[in-house]
């Protein structure tokens, strides 16, 4: 597991390491904005092919998303990933899970 950083660039959320930064897409389209009182506060590369986007809403309600390894927005329900991505997570879910509380 490799924590990400998350930072707003030039009107976009982007995801990564020191300077090597790229956008959350959704749609191949970069993310400008979530939906109305909704943040990104951590992101957790699980694997190479998973990484989790914790997002907590302005009301203390928290929620994720799942992204494939080029930031691009899959699902937020991780009954909807791949089987391999699943077992991945399944094998390691509370880990990431607790990491990224910690941030919330």
């Amino acid at each position: 597991m490799n924590e990400l950083n998350v930072q707003y660039v030039n009107g976009a959320w982007h995801l990564g390491h020191g300077d090597d930064l790229r956008p959350i897409c959704q749609n191949r389209v970069p993310v400008a904005a979530f939906s109305a009182g909704w943040r990104p506060r951590s992101a957790v590369a699980v694997s190479d092919l998973l990484v989790v986007l914790a997002l907590r809403n302005e009301d203390g309600k928290q929620a994720a998303w799942f992204l494939d390894r080029n930031y691009e927005f899959r699902t937020n329900t991780a009954a909807e990933l791949p089987e391999d991505a699943r077992l991945h997570l399944s094998g390691i879910g509370q880990q990431v899970m607790a990491k990224v509380a910690m941030t919330l």
